[in-house]
């Protein structure tokens, strides 16, 4: 059980992670494979009081007294060494355990019964020298699950002693010899197909991972494997396709993920690379989904703001608006993507541009809306990414910002004042925005000294792990993040 556990935790970290290219990769290094071993140990010794371990029953034959038949109970693991114990990467095949002097305490209570008495007494089972040599080999399925098998196993049960407490010890010292041989061939027996079981329980649980996530209403996110990991002596690469798609819909991208190649560096435990295909293909689907639009109405806006969305407010801009409705009614500003959006990593540069038709409408009391001005805005955008050692997000800045008039249907629109007033208000508000963005995600996981850089054509994550007790996952309702995404961009 204790060594399913073990693999069972080396496992989920491999796993933390067809085009030809990828749209993410993601990199293991021999340090925090090591480092991930070291937390599953110490996991285990956390959790020992609570394995259970199944009775035993068996008889012995000994000179004199005949046949026994016994019966062992209350089991519990007292104390598990394995700090003489090492994990590797095979290349080309997986991961190596190796553990050697392991030394495993076990305590249980024996009943024993023959034809000329019945006796029990507490016993102490104790390990030493124990070795175990295997190797799990990990590939992937047809279907883009990983997928692990027992590419080899061989172990010694080393030496085995047994002492008896209380009750009739005196007694089952008489026999000890006896049940010394049985104890040590049963375990001898027992560590390889144990390790089996555990790969096979790793098997069952990675075919149970789902390959496709949900995102939102609007799209899926493709996380199935491209084909095997890419192994060596030092590195555990996963080739993952990172792509977005439709949720009742399947679009053909008009694009293709370019090579990725992460830098060789082990002293870092993980790297990740996220492509600038995966957030493109974001877009493209959200896009073609109609996901990407918004009603802008006049309680979205600040009210400090002097701007507001109504006819009297907005007659600085269009001076004949007040002659076609002497009332001043609301507006709403409708606004759509003309494309998706175009995200672009350049070598320590990441921006996004983007082109949205901004239609006018003027709402009557009965909820008509009425066309009044149509403009064309188009925006390029930096973003900086701010990864903390708990929360993902980013900040911005608006490089450029351009309004185009396209149609009015109520006199001429000073297109040159809206836009200034227009970008001094992204000025003001993009600081309050960027206090938000930074800190939108929080892991679920502890990152330790991350960084990021921007490279042509990905965003490189690099960082060591610090596994602490596992916070909630947190992040912003699904509809914030609509109402955020053009906000954004």
């Amino acid at each position: 059980m204790e060594l399913s556990l073990i693999l069972l935790t080396v496992s989920l970290i491999l796993c933390e992670t067809k085009t030809t290219e990828p749209g993410i990769k993601g990199r293991l290094t021999l340090r925090g494979l090591q480092y991930g071993w070291q937390v599953g140990l110490e996991e285990i010794h956390k959790q020992l009081k609570t394995i259970e371990i199944p009775e035993v029953r068996g008889s012995v034959s000994v000179t004199i007294l005949g046949r026994i038949d016994y019966y062992v109970s209350k089991l519990q693991i007292k104390n598990l060494d394995l700090s003489s114990s090492d994990i590797s990467f095979s290349s080309d095949t997986g991961v190596n355990v190796f553990i050697n002097k392991g030394q495993i305490q076990v305590s249980g209570l024996l009943n024993i019964n023959s034809v000329l008495f019945s006796a029990s007494s507490w016993l102490e089972l104790s390990v030493q020298e124990l070795t175990l040599n295997g190797t799990v080999g990990i590939t992937c399925d047809d279907f883009g699950h990983g997928a692990v098998w027992n590419a080899g196993c061989s172990s010694n049960a080393g030496n085995v002693n047994l002492r008896f407490h209380g009750g009739a010890g005196w007694l089952f010292s008489m026999f000890k010899g006896a049940v010394m041989g049985p104890i040590h061939d049963a375990l001898h027996s027992q560590i390889c197909p144990a390790f089996s079981k555990a790969v096979e329980n790793m098997e069952k649980v990675l075919i149970n991972l789902p390959v496709t996530l949900s995102v939102d209403e609007a799209a899926l996110f493709d996380i199935s494997l491209l084909g095997p990991p890419l192994i060596t002596e030092k590195t555990f690469d996963l080739l993952v396709k990172g792509e977005f798609d439709g949720r009742f819909h399947h679009w053909d991208l008009p694009l293709s993920p370019e090579e990725i190649i992460l830098p060789d560096i082990d002293s870092r435990m993980l790297l990740m690379a996220v492509s600038e295909y995966t957030a493109n293909s974001a877009g493209f689907v959200h896009y073609k989904t109609g996901a990407l639009k918004i009603n802008i109405t006049d309680d979205m806006i600040p009210k400090q703001s002097p701007l507001r969305l109504n006819v009297k407010s907005l007659a600085v801009f269009v001076p004949e608006l007040p002659r076609h409705f002497p009332v001043s009614l609301p507006l709403v500003l409708q606004v759509s993507a003309q494309s998706a959006p175009n995200i672009s990593c350049q070598q320590d540069s990441l921006t996004v541009q983007v082109s949205a038709d901004v239609q006018a409408f003027v709402v009557y009391p009965n909820q008509t809306w009425l066309p009044v001005f149509q403009m064309q805005a188009n925006s390029l955008t930096a973003v900086n990414m701010v990864l903390s050692e708990e929360t993902f997000g980013a900040t911005i800045y608006v490089k450029n910002f351009q309004l185009t008039l396209v149609h009015s249907n109520v006199g001429p629109v000073k297109m040159d004042n809206l836009q200034k007033t227009l970008s001094f208000g992204l000025k003001i508000m993009t600081p309050v925005l960027n206090e938000r963005l930074k800190k939108m995600f929080l892991l679920p996981f502890h990152l330790q000294d991350p960084i990021v850089h921007v490279e042509k054509g990905y965003l490189l994550i690099m960082t060591d792990l610090l596994v602490t007790t596992l916070s909630h996952y947190k992040m912003k309702p699904e509809n914030q993040l609509y109402s955020e995404r053009f906000t954004m961009l």
